[in-house]
């Protein structure tokens, strides 16, 4: 039995998404990776009984992500149940590549081997996220080990996805750092080849307590060059063909995400990252629902002031 609803006078702010970042493994190794794994699989039923009451206090959209979320067991059946509790729009963070055929070496342990569908998949989303921060094998690897045809791959179902998707939902998702940032261009020229995409979120690196210092200098980008980034693209002739073609472009920098994410990863631990990429752990979410908001309230409201402070 769900807890009475409390009153939310103290949470002046929602999240964008609630993410359930609860997927804890995953088809690549990412070098500059934020994802605060759990320890334990994600307890869907527990999830759910949160979600919905995240869902009483006035959050609508759920982003399901990690790790990739096909090697959760039940995936399909979690989908639905979200969409019955009421949520409005369910988005999917996935590597993906697992969506199209693949050689039984490289599956990752049992909980592959019933994954969905694409079809079964795209029918049961609103959104499905797909990275891409490269034009190249060579150059999604600088990012993105573990698979080293890792772009053909993403190119193939992203093919996929626009024979079977029939409208356009897919997002995606590019993180911009030392290496690829004077040639996004090159990425944006392949979202606009696929007629799936509705939206290419461009993603200024985040340092994150995650990995190491070494990685995090590697990546880094200023705040200056990201913006230079974004003028030239712009002024690219190829920014108006995204306009024409119906797919929004956002650079979203490491400030103007503060604050619109609350991530709860597979031990149902709430968290959020500050500015400079730090954890900061709200406690276990099951129960607490109302709590967590709160606290994540005044977590934003510190840290967008810091950020208002420093410019």
């Amino acid at each position: 039995m769900l807890a009475p609803i409390q009153t939310v006078s103290d949470v002046t702010l929602l999240p964008e998404r609630l993410n359930l970042a609860i997927a804890r493994r995953c088809f690549v190794s990412c070098e500059g990776c934020y994802t605060h794994f759990g320890r334990h699989e994600p307890n869907l039923k527990q999830l759910l009984e949160s979600v919905t009451r995240f869902l009483d206090f006035g959050v609508r959209d759920v982003t399901i992500s990690g790790g990739v979320p096909l090697t959760i067991h039940n995936l399909l059946h979690f989908l639905d149940d979200l969409r019955r509790a009421g949520v409005q729009s369910i988005k999917l963070d996935t590597v993906g590549t697992h969506l199209l055929d693949a050689p039984p070496g490289e599956r990752i342990a049992a909980a592959i081997d019933g994954r969905p569908s694409l079809n079964s998949l795209v029918k049961r989303l609103d959104y499905i996220g797909i990275p891409l921060d490269g034009w190249s094998n060579a150059t999604v690897g600088w990012f993105r080990s573990g698979r080293p045809q890792l772009y053909e791959e993403t190119i193939a179902l992203l093919d996929a996805i626009d024979d079977t998707a029939g409208c356009q939902m897919v997002i995606i998702n590019t993180v911009a750092h030392a290496m690829n940032l004077n040639n996004l261009s090159l990425v944006g020229c392949e979202v606009l080849r696929h007629p799936a995409v509705c939206h290419w979120n461009i993603f200024q690196f985040s340092p994150t307590d995650q990995v190491s210092a070494q990685s995090n200098t590697s990546y880094c980008i200023s705040d200056q060059l990201f913006l230079r980034a974004e003028k030239e693209w712009r002024n690219n002739p190829a920014s108006d063909s995204a306009t024409l073609k119906g797919i929004t472009t956002e650079f979203r920098s490491v400030r103007s995400r503060l604050g619109q994410y609350l991530l709860i990863n597979s031990d149902g631990m709430a968290w959020v990252p500050d500015e400079h990429g730090r954890t900061i752990s709200l406690g276990v979410a099951y129960k607490n629902e109302h709590r967590i908001l709160s606290d994540w309230t005044k977590t934003v409201l510190r840290l967008r002031a810091l950020r208002n402070s420093a410019n």
